[in-house]
């Protein structure tokens, strides 16, 4: 009887080494995170390792208990090719994350500001193309 190998996905591979780097970072044992996530410790080993994937439930969970916004698991995760999927297209790249996490710490006059000369650029750019 053959053996069918898995293929980790690099992303739950990243989401999996950011989780274990943050739980040392904490001081916490496997054992310690396992129960504050109510898995058991052998489940935590495959979500460390990439092996299993984390539940979005259980990935909001890990990010409440060691204290990181949920945007900690993907720093430094781009896509080759950004997907389309809707009319307006998500914005990709780490200066998309950067922003993202910085905008909510400014005062609201200056998050204004900045939005609107992220407009006025965005618009400068189609009428560049024209």
């Amino acid at each position: 009887m053959g053996s069918v190998q898995s293929i980790r996905n690099p992303i739950d591979v990243h989401v999996g080494k950011t989780l274990r780097k943050l739980r040392k970072l904490r001081g916490l044992t496997q054992v310690q995170l396992a129960a504050a996530l109510h898995v058991s410790f052998q489940q935590l080993q495959k979500y460390e390792y990439g092996t299993n994937r984390l539940s979005a439930a259980t990935l909001f969970e890990a990010a409440r208990f060691l204290g990181v916004p949920l945007s900690a698991f993907f720093r430094d995760v781009f896509c080759a090719e950004p997907v389309e999927d809707s009319a307006t297209p998500w914005p990709h790249g780490k200066a998309a994350v950067v922003i993202a996490e910085a905008l909510p710490q400014l005062p609201l006059a200056i998050q204004d500001a900045f939005a609107d000369l992220i407009h006025v650029a965005a618009n400068s750019n189609d009428e560049e193309g024209d």
